[in-house]
């Protein structure tokens, strides 16, 4: 049954590349995530994972997002 399968010599080197494409891509990511300063990871931590509150009213015009950002401006640039 196995025998009337065609496998060409660049197929047997895909999996290969697909595993070492995306191994690496995971360590890039990974020593980039590392790296991040403590107020970078700070600022993303306090990201919300919602553009809604939970009880789903509005919060203003900005929504969350735009009010955990207005937060980070202002925690950086304090003269404004």
């Amino acid at each position: 049954m196995f025998q009337r399968v065609i496998v060409e010599d660049w197929a047997l080197n895909l999996p290969v590349f697909s595993l070492v494409f995306f191994a690496g891509l995971f360590v890039l990511l990974s020593v980039r995530a590392l790296r991040l300063g403590e107020a970078e990871r700070r600022y993303l931590a306090s990201l919300p994972l919602d553009e809604k509150p939970a009880g789903g009213e509005s919060d203003g015009e900005h929504g969350t997002i735009g009010k955990a950002a207005n937060r980070h401006r202002q925690q950086h640039n304090p003269q404004h």
